[in-house]
């Protein structure tokens, strides 16, 4: 039943509205970044932390849309890096079309994400995705809802996770996840070496 259901999910991903998720993109830019953004970085910690990324030394923020929705295609594993706790864990793309539905790859990485969630009570977090070798700034939702399509992952259900431009199930903005994005820019500074 699970196979036909990720069948089913790829295909609606697929064919859905402005939905390309297995042609990778060559035009990942940041160019479309707001020139005057807000970002709370509230009670985060930061400190030099080993994240390298291939192409760049920073994180980048790209359009969902344009971008990372083709550039990531469904059930392929993605880190995710996470500034308070600073952990890292593996998640997989097991659907979503105006945001990613992500999953954990594993028990060890669903007992990582577990260990991630206690530490926050915001429902919107700032979090890293490495997207073809990018960081990437992304919005973790913290609340695991639904179902799940990884078996022996030890969670049943699944995450959001938003990019810049990305839009709630029902297509609408969700200005606090767009908020949590440009934080994790913000934060990625402190992180990663200068250049």
């Amino acid at each position: 039943m699970k196979n036909i259901l990720k069948t089913c999910l790829c295909f609606s991903i697929v064919f859905g509205i402005g939905v390309n998720i297995f042609l990778p993109n060559p035009y990942l830019t940041n160019s479309f970044l707001p020139q005057d953004v807000q970002v709370i970085n509230d009670h985060y910690d930061i400190e030099e932390t080993a994240l390298v990324s291939k192409d760049n030394k920073k994180a980048v923020v790209l359009d969902w849309d344009n971008s990372v929705n083709g550039a990531w295609e469904c059930f392929s594993e993605t880190k995710i890096f996470d500034f308070l706790s600073k952990k890292t864990f593996v998640v997989q793309r097991t659907g979503g079309t105006f945001h990613a539905d992500i999953e954990p790859s594993s028990p060890f990485d669903t007992k990582t994400l577990n260990e991630v969630l206690k530490k926050h009570t915001k429902t919107r977090i700032p979090v890293l995705a490495n997207i073809n070798g990018m960081w990437v700034c992304a919005s973790m939702a913290t609340r695991v809802h639904g179902f799940g399509l990884i078996s022996n992952n030890e969670l049943d259900g699944h995450l959001c996770l938003y990019f810049s431009g990305s839009k709630t199930s029902l297509n609408k903005a969700d200005p606090l996840h767009q908020k949590a994005v440009y934080s994790a820019l913000e934060l990625s500074k402190k992180i990663f070496p200068k250049n």
